[in-house]
C-alpha cells in the first residue's frame, strides 16, 4: 500500500498558497499509507519536469531544504504537482527506489504491486520502476495490458504533454474538481478534508 496525492491548475498563473498548503499537508497525511520514502514531481509551464525523492517519511521530507527549494520553484511555475508516499513491497528502501520513477518520456508514481515485473525486459529492482520502463517503450493502452497486479498509476508523458491516470479495482484513486483545478488522492476522506481545510472547495 502506497499513497498518491496531487493537483492540476486550470489557472495560467499556476498554484496559489492554499493549493501549495494542500499539497504539503497531503504528503503529511498520506504518510499513513507509507513511511518508507517520499517523493514528488512537478511539471512547469514550459513542459519541464522536476523530481525530488528521498527514503524518509513525509514528516522529515517536507522539512528539508531540498523540499523548500523545490516547492518555491513549483509555486512560481508549476501547472501539475504529484506526490507519493512509499510502503516498500519490492526492492530495498533507498532514495533510488523511491517514487517517482523517470524513464523518458515518462514520470510515474504507483500504488500497488505488479506480479510479473521481472518479465518485461526491465533491468530494475522495483516493480513500479518496471512499469515506467514498459510505458516508455509502448503505447499506453498496450503497455497497461501487459501488467498484472494491483494498480493505481499516475504518470506524465513529456513527449505528449499529458497527465494520465489508470487504476483497477484493487487500488483506489479519487478526483475532485473546481473552477481552479483538479485534486486527487488515494484516500477519499482525506482529499475532502484537505480541500475543505484549505478553503479550496
Amino acid at each position: 500500500m502506497c499513497g498518491l496525492i496531487g493537483m492540476v491548475s486550470k489557472r495560467t498563473t499556476g498554484f496559489m498558497q492554499p493549493q501549495m498548503e494542500f499539497f504539503t499537508q497531503g504528503l503529511l497525511c498520506d504518510s499513513v499509507r507509507g513511511t518508507d520514502a517520499t517523493g514528488a514531481f512537478f511539471i512547469d509551464s514550459k513542459n519541464k519536469g522536476e523530481v525530488l525523492k528521498q527514503a524518509v517519511p513525509a514528516g522529515i521530507f517536507v522539512e528539508t531544504d531540498a523540499y523548500s527549494k523545490w516547492k518555491d520553484k513549483a509555486y512560481q511555475s508549476a501547472r501539475i504537482m504529484v506526490g507519493h508516499n512509499r510502503w516498500k513491497t519490492v526492492g530495498e528502501n533507498s532514495s533510488r527506489n523511491a517514487h517517482p520513477f523517470v524513464e523518458k518520456p515518462i514520470i510515474l508514481v504507483h500504488n500497488g504491486n505488479i506480479k510479473d515485473h521481472k518479465n518485461h525486459d526491465a533491468e530494475v529492482e522495483v516493480d513500479s520502476h518496471a512499469a515506467a520502463v514498459v510505458l516508455s517503450k509502448n503505447e499506453d493502452v498496450e503497455a497497461l495490458k501487459k501488467l498484472d497486479g494491483a494498480i493505481a498509476f499516475i504518470w506524465y508523458n513529456i513527449q505528449t504533454k499529458t497527465l494520465n491516470f489508470f487504476r483497477n479495482s484493487q487500488r483506489p484513486l479519487f478526483i475532485a474538481e473546481n473552477t481552479d483545478g483538479l485534486y486527487f488522492a488515494s484516500e477519499e476522506g482525506m482529499l475532502s478534508w484537505l480541500l475543505k481545510r484549505n478553503k479550496i472547495i
